[in-house]
Protein backbone atom coordinates (compact mmCIF):
# COMPACT_ATOMS: atom_id res chain seq x y z
CA UNK A 1 0.00 0.00 0.00
CA UNK A 2 0.95 3.63 -0.38
CA UNK A 3 0.80 6.47 2.12
CA UNK A 4 -1.35 9.44 1.12
CA UNK A 5 -1.29 12.85 2.80
CA UNK A 6 -4.09 15.41 2.95
CA UNK A 7 -3.53 18.93 4.23
CA UNK A 8 -5.88 20.57 6.71
CA UNK A 9 -5.91 23.86 8.56
CA UNK A 10 -7.84 22.10 11.36
CA UNK A 11 -4.50 20.95 12.79
CA UNK A 12 -1.46 22.97 13.86
CA UNK A 13 1.28 23.25 11.26
CA UNK A 14 3.21 19.97 11.09
CA UNK A 15 0.81 18.08 13.39
CA UNK A 16 -0.43 14.80 11.94
CA UNK A 17 -3.41 12.50 12.50
CA UNK A 18 -3.67 9.03 10.99
CA UNK A 19 -7.11 8.78 9.41
CA UNK A 20 -6.66 5.24 8.14
CA UNK A 21 -3.95 2.65 8.68
CA UNK A 22 -2.74 0.99 5.51
CA UNK A 23 -3.44 -2.62 4.68
CA UNK A 24 -1.61 -4.78 2.17
CA UNK A 25 -3.55 -6.31 -0.68
CA UNK A 26 -3.46 -9.85 -1.98
CA UNK A 27 -2.84 -10.94 -5.55
CA UNK A 28 -2.35 -14.27 -7.29
CA UNK A 29 0.24 -14.37 -10.07
CA UNK A 30 0.04 -16.83 -12.95
CA UNK A 31 2.78 -17.50 -15.46
CA UNK A 32 5.47 -19.86 -16.69
CA UNK A 33 8.53 -21.07 -14.84
CA UNK A 34 11.44 -22.60 -16.76
CA UNK A 35 13.36 -25.34 -14.95
CA UNK A 36 16.86 -26.59 -15.60
CA UNK A 37 17.69 -29.83 -13.80
CA UNK A 38 14.67 -29.27 -11.50
CA UNK A 39 15.82 -25.81 -10.43
CA UNK A 40 13.69 -22.76 -11.41
CA UNK A 41 15.73 -20.53 -13.72
CA UNK A 42 13.32 -18.11 -15.31
CA UNK A 43 9.92 -16.84 -14.15
CA UNK A 44 7.61 -15.15 -16.66
CA UNK A 45 4.45 -13.76 -15.05
CA UNK A 46 1.56 -13.56 -17.51
CA UNK A 47 -1.45 -12.57 -15.45
CA UNK A 48 -2.34 -11.11 -12.07
CA UNK A 49 -5.59 -11.73 -10.25
CA UNK A 50 -6.23 -9.16 -7.51
CA UNK A 51 -7.98 -10.98 -4.68
CA UNK A 52 -8.05 -8.06 -2.23
CA UNK A 53 -7.10 -4.48 -3.12
CA UNK A 54 -4.67 -2.67 -0.82
CA UNK A 55 -5.95 0.12 1.43
CA UNK A 56 -3.66 3.12 1.44
CA UNK A 57 -2.54 4.72 4.69
CA UNK A 58 -4.12 8.18 4.98
CA UNK A 59 -2.53 10.91 7.09
CA UNK A 60 -3.87 14.42 7.69
CA UNK A 61 -1.08 17.01 7.94
CA UNK A 62 -1.71 20.32 9.70
CA UNK A 63 -1.10 23.57 7.85
CA UNK A 64 -2.85 25.98 10.23
CA UNK A 65 -3.07 27.13 13.81
CA UNK A 66 -5.28 24.28 14.97
CA UNK A 67 -8.01 26.79 15.88
CA UNK A 68 -10.25 26.39 12.83
CA UNK A 69 -13.88 26.45 13.92
CA UNK A 70 -15.64 25.55 10.71
CA UNK A 71 -15.23 24.05 7.30
CA UNK A 72 -15.95 20.86 5.46
CA UNK A 73 -14.38 17.76 6.98
CA UNK A 74 -11.29 16.16 5.49
CA UNK A 75 -12.53 12.98 3.85
CA UNK A 76 -10.74 9.89 2.60
CA UNK A 77 -11.19 6.12 2.54
CA UNK A 78 -14.57 6.25 4.32
CA UNK A 79 -13.13 8.23 7.21
CA UNK A 80 -13.50 11.91 7.97
CA UNK A 81 -11.57 14.27 10.19
CA UNK A 82 -13.80 16.85 11.87
CA UNK A 83 -12.63 20.34 12.76
CA UNK A 84 -12.56 19.11 16.39
CA UNK A 85 -9.95 16.51 15.46
CA UNK A 86 -12.30 13.52 15.70
CA UNK A 87 -11.91 10.69 13.20
CA UNK A 88 -15.30 9.22 12.22
CA UNK A 89 -15.92 6.23 9.98
CA UNK A 90 -18.76 6.42 7.46
CA UNK A 91 -20.33 4.04 4.94
CA UNK A 92 -21.35 6.59 2.30
CA UNK A 93 -22.39 10.21 1.82
CA UNK A 94 -25.29 11.88 0.02
CA UNK A 95 -26.54 15.39 -0.75
CA UNK A 96 -29.78 16.47 0.96
CA UNK A 97 -31.84 19.63 1.43
CA UNK A 98 -31.90 20.81 5.01
CA UNK A 99 -34.15 23.21 6.87
CA UNK A 100 -33.97 24.38 10.46
CA UNK A 101 -36.58 24.18 13.17
CA UNK A 102 -37.04 25.36 16.71
CA UNK A 103 -39.79 24.51 19.19
CA UNK A 104 -40.75 26.65 22.14
CA UNK A 105 -40.85 25.66 24.86
CA UNK A 106 -38.12 23.07 24.33
CA UNK A 107 -38.80 21.43 27.71
CA UNK A 108 -41.47 18.76 27.39
CA UNK A 109 -41.39 18.44 23.59
CA UNK A 110 -40.63 14.93 22.34
CA UNK A 111 -39.65 13.42 19.00
CA UNK A 112 -41.51 10.69 17.10
CA UNK A 113 -39.19 8.18 18.80
CA UNK A 114 -40.13 9.45 22.28
CA UNK A 115 -36.85 11.24 22.98
CA UNK A 116 -36.58 14.93 23.97
CA UNK A 117 -36.17 17.48 21.17
CA UNK A 118 -32.58 18.67 21.21
CA UNK A 119 -29.65 19.55 18.97
CA UNK A 120 -28.62 16.36 17.22
CA UNK A 121 -32.10 14.79 17.15
CA UNK A 122 -33.24 15.52 13.61
CA UNK A 123 -36.40 14.98 11.57
CA UNK A 124 -36.20 12.76 8.48
CA UNK A 125 -38.40 10.91 6.03
CA UNK A 126 -38.11 7.45 7.63
CA UNK A 127 -38.65 5.78 4.25
CA UNK A 128 -35.38 7.40 3.09
CA UNK A 129 -33.37 7.47 6.33
CA UNK A 130 -34.42 4.85 8.90
CA UNK A 131 -34.94 5.96 12.50
CA UNK A 132 -31.85 5.77 14.73
CA UNK A 133 -29.48 6.26 11.77
CA UNK A 134 -26.39 8.14 12.93
CA UNK A 135 -24.97 10.84 10.62
CA UNK A 136 -22.49 13.70 10.37
CA UNK A 137 -23.95 16.78 8.68
CA UNK A 138 -22.20 19.82 7.17
CA UNK A 139 -23.42 22.41 4.67
CA UNK A 140 -21.86 22.11 1.26
CA UNK A 141 -20.30 25.57 1.58
CA UNK A 142 -18.75 24.57 4.94
CA UNK A 143 -20.37 27.55 6.67
CA UNK A 144 -22.42 25.44 9.09
CA UNK A 145 -21.30 22.24 10.72
CA UNK A 146 -24.27 20.62 12.38
CA UNK A 147 -22.12 17.67 13.41
CA UNK A 148 -23.29 14.27 14.62
CA UNK A 149 -27.04 13.74 14.39
CA UNK A 150 -29.49 10.86 14.87
CA UNK A 151 -32.74 10.34 12.96
CA UNK A 152 -35.32 10.52 15.77
CA UNK A 153 -38.16 12.65 14.42
CA UNK A 154 -40.31 13.12 11.33
CA UNK A 155 -42.64 15.73 9.96
CA UNK A 156 -45.47 15.82 7.45
CA UNK A 157 -43.49 18.17 5.19
CA UNK A 158 -40.24 16.17 5.38
CA UNK A 159 -40.36 14.01 2.25
CA UNK A 160 -37.57 12.43 0.21
CA UNK A 161 -34.00 13.68 0.51
CA UNK A 162 -34.82 16.38 3.02
CA UNK A 163 -33.88 16.69 6.71
CA UNK A 164 -35.01 19.13 9.38
CA UNK A 165 -32.30 20.14 11.87
CA UNK A 166 -33.21 21.16 15.41
CA UNK A 167 -31.57 24.34 16.78
CA UNK A 168 -31.56 25.64 20.37
CA UNK A 169 -32.72 29.15 19.51
CA UNK A 170 -35.09 30.77 17.07
CA UNK A 171 -32.25 33.03 15.83
CA UNK A 172 -29.98 30.04 15.06
CA UNK A 173 -32.80 28.37 13.13
CA UNK A 174 -33.47 31.56 11.13
CA UNK A 175 -29.75 32.09 10.43
CA UNK A 176 -29.47 28.56 9.05
CA UNK A 177 -32.69 28.76 7.01
CA UNK A 178 -32.62 26.28 4.13
CA UNK A 179 -29.36 24.91 2.70
CA UNK A 180 -27.82 22.04 0.76
CA UNK A 181 -25.93 19.66 3.05
CA UNK A 182 -23.65 16.68 2.75
CA UNK A 183 -24.67 13.84 5.03
CA UNK A 184 -22.06 11.24 5.97
CA UNK A 185 -23.79 8.09 7.20
CA UNK A 186 -21.70 6.86 10.11
CA UNK A 187 -20.63 3.25 10.45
Amino acid sequence: FRTEYVETNYLKKGETVVLSEGKAGLAACYGKVEYVDGIPQNRNPENYDIRMAPVNRLIAVGTGTGKAKQGAPIVGQNKLLTWKGEVLEFTHSEEFKATAYYRFPVDGEITAMGTPTRVGAIAVDPTVIPYWTKMYIVTQDGEYIYGVAVAEDCGTAIKGKWVDLFFETYKEACDFGRRQVDIYFLA
